[in-house]
């Protein structure tokens, strides 16, 4: 499949519903963490997504949808200057969504800041390509696993005229 035609939307404005949305993100999340315990795994259900967007929101969070063919494809969510939950879902993936969704949340602040595993290789490669560099900073996550902070490029706070749904 060759790129993707991508609309990018707030969550509160999009023509999902969120039980729609917290699949995708529930499914996101599944993907991406096969270095869990198979039951951690499967217990991430659509009601801990749900659990999390919500509060999420609750605490003056925005969450943005990917739109692509008329289907929720990934989301990214932004708590001030910190990109969180930046996730695409894998039937969508290497289409240039998860880049898309970056740029968008990038440019919602001044200069953006990030968590990323230290095994993910393939967020931290994106993550580069986009301007990001380590602080140094880093916190434990799970076992031997650490999250790694990434600052990102100024931005003059202008948001891509490319995408829509503010």
């Amino acid at each position: 499949m060759s790129r993707a035609e991508v609309s990018i939307r707030d969550i509160t404005r999009c023509p999902f519903s969120f039980a729609d949305v917290v699949q995708c993100y529930a499914a996101s999340w599944r993907s991406s963490h096969g270095f869990f315990p198979p039951e951690r795994v499967a217990a991430f259900t659509g009601d801990a997504a749900a659990s999390i967007l919500t509060d999420l929101l609750a605490k003056g969070g925005r969450i943005w949808v990917a739109d692509v063919d008329s289907m929720p494809a990934g989301i990214v969510a932004l708590i001030g200057e910190e990109i969180s939950k930046l996730y695409v879902h894998p039937d969508a993936q290497n289409l240039g969504i998860g880049s898309k969704l970056l740029a968008y949340a990038s440019a919602h602040c001044h200069t953006p800041r990030l968590h990323v595993l230290s095994i993910n290789l393939g967020a931290q490669r994106l993550y580069f390509r986009h301007g990001f560099r380590f602080t140094g900073n880093r916190r434990p996550f799970f076992e031997r696993i650490m999250e790694l902070e990434m600052i990102g490029p100024a931005h003059s706070g202008k948001v891509p005229l490319a995408t829509i749904g503010d």
